[in-house]
C-alpha cells in the first residue's frame, strides 16, 4: 500500500505576472529581486540595470552605473535593501559591493576582500549580499567555500562565517589516507565545504542560507539544505518537524534551494528552483504548505531565481529568470487563518491564536498542528 498525504487547501493562490506590458521595458535574464515598502527593486542583469517598480509594475528608477557613467554595472546576481532604504549590489563582474543611498545616487564601493585566504589568482565574484541592523555586510562569493565573507559597516574585511561541515564516511576516509596510491589519490575529487547558494537576514539579525547544489548522496546522508546562522556562524535553524528540511523528499529530482525569505513571527517560505515550488515551514521546522509548480500554463514558473514577501505577508512574488517577470500569489482565507494564528502564537496571545486555528481547521481537519 502507497500512503498518500491528505490533500491541503491553497494557502497562496496565483494572481498575475508582471511583465514588460507593465513595466515597458523588458527584463533580460534578471538574477534577484527585494522588496521594500510599496516597491519591488529587481536586479535585471542582462540588461546591465537594476530598477524601482510600483507593485503594479510602473518602473520609479532605473539604476545603471556606479560612480559615474563610464563605471557601468557588470553581471550584477544580488541586491539587498536596508530598513533605510539603501541599496547594496553584488556587482560580480566588477569585483565589488556597491552601495546606493535612498535617491539611488552612489555613496561607495566595496572591493575584493584584503586576506591571504584567498589567493591573488583567484577571481573574487560577489554574487549575493546582505546587511544586517549593525551595518555588517555579509556576502557569497563565486568560489570561496569557507563560507559567507564578512565585512564591518566601514567595509573592513573581518573574516568568514558559516562555512559549511565537511563529512566523509569512514570506507572514503580509510580508503584514501591508507590504501589508495598517489596517482589514484591526485584522481580523487577534492572534499570540500559546499558554497551557499542565497541569503536572507530576518529582523533579528539572523542569516537564512540556502545550499542548492547537494548530491543525491548528500540528501540520503542527511545535509542540510538551508541554515540559519547566528552572528558567530552558528547554525540555530530549529529541525523539529516530522521531515528534514529538504522539500521534496523523493523522486526523479530533489528540491534545489535558490531563496529564502522569512516573516517577523519566524516563519520562512523557501524557492525550489527545480520543481519550482515554494515550501514554507514555521519556525521550529514543521512543514505548513507548498505551492507552485513548473509549466508552460499561465501561473506556472519556467526558472524561478528569487522569492519577496510582502510586509503583512498577504503576497509572495517570484521572478523567473527565463519569463522576465515577477509572478504574484495572493494569500487565501486558510492562508491567512493559519498565518495569523502562527503569529498571535508568536506574540502570545493563546486566546486569539485558538480562535484562528478553529477557523484553519473548519478549512482543514488533517492540520496536525491546529490540533497540536
Amino acid at each position: 500500500l502507497t500512503y498518500r498525504k491528505p490533500l491541503q487547501p491553497h494557502a497562496y493562490l496565483y494572481e498575475r505576472m508582471l511583465t514588460s506590458r507593465d513595466f515597458g521595458l523588458s527584463l533580460s535574464f534578471p538574477e534577484d529581486m527585494c522588496i521594500h515598502g510599496d516597491y519591488l527593486y529587481v536586479a535585471d542583469t542582462g540588461n546591465s540595470r537594476i530598477l524601482k517598480l510600483e507593485l503594479d509594475g510602473g518602473v520609479v528608477q532605473e539604476i545603471t552605473c556606479g560612480e559615474n557613467a563610464s563605471d557601468p554595472l557588470k553581471s550584477h546576481q544580488g541586491i539587498f535593501l536596508t530598513r533605510e532604504g539603501h541599496l547594496y549590489v553584488a556587482d560580480g563582474g566588477n569585483g565589488r559591493i556597491v552601495e546606493y543611498d535612498g535617491e539611488g545616487k552612489f555613496i561607495r564601493s566595496i572591493g575584493r576582500p584584503q586576506t591571504t585566504l584567498i589567493a591573488d589568482s583567484q577571481e573574487y565574484r560577489p554574487t549575493k549580499v546582505v546587511v544586517d541592523d549593525a551595518g555588517r555586510i555579509y556576502v557569497i562569493a563565486y568560489g570561496i567555500n569557507m563560507g559567507l565573507v564578512e565585512f564591518d559597516k566601514n567595509g573592513v574585511f573581518q573574516g568568514f562565517i558559516g562555512a559549511t561541515e565537511v563529512s566523509v564516511d569512514y570506507f572514503t576516509y580509510i580508503w584514501k589516507n591508507y590504501f589508495s596510491t598517489d596517482a589514484q589519490k591526485a584522481r580523487m575529487e577534492t572534499i570540500i565545504p559546499t558554497e551557499y547558494s542565497n541569503i536572507f537576514v530576518d529582523d533579528e539579525g539572523f542569516i537564512y542560507a540556502t545550499i542548492n547544489n547537494l548530491s543525491k548522496e548528500d540528501h540520503m546522508q542527511g545535509a542540510d539544505a538551508i541554515r540559519r546562522l547566528n552572528p558567530t556562524g552558528t547554525d540555530v535553524l530549529r529541525r523539529l518537524g516530522n521531515n528534514s528540511i529538504i522539500g521534496d523528499l523523493a523522486g526523479l529530482e530533489w528540491s534545489s534551494f535558490c531563496d529564502v525569505a522569512a516573516t517577523e513571527f519566524g516563519c520562512y517560505y523557501i524557492l525550489d528552483d527545480k520543481g519550482g515550488k515554494v515550501f514554507a515551514y514555521d519556525y521550529d521546522g514543521n512543514s505548513l504548505f507548498v505551492f507552485g509548480r513548473k509549466g508552460a500554463k499561465e501561473g506556472n514558473v519556467q526558472k524561478p531565481v528569487a522569492i519577496a514577501l510582502s510586509g503583512d505577508e498577504e503576497r509572495v512574488y517570484i521572478l523567473d529568470s527565463i519569463l522576465g517577470g515577477i509572478l504574484e500569489f495572493r494569500i487565501t482565507d486558510y492562508g491567512r487563518h493559519l498565518m495569523n494564528a502562527l503569529q498571535l502564537n508568536d506574540m502570545g496571545d493563546s486566546e486569539g491564536a485558538n480562535a484562528q486555528w478553529q477557523e484553519v481547521l473548519r478549512s482543514n481537519s488533517n492540520n496536525e498542528m491546529a490540533y497540536l
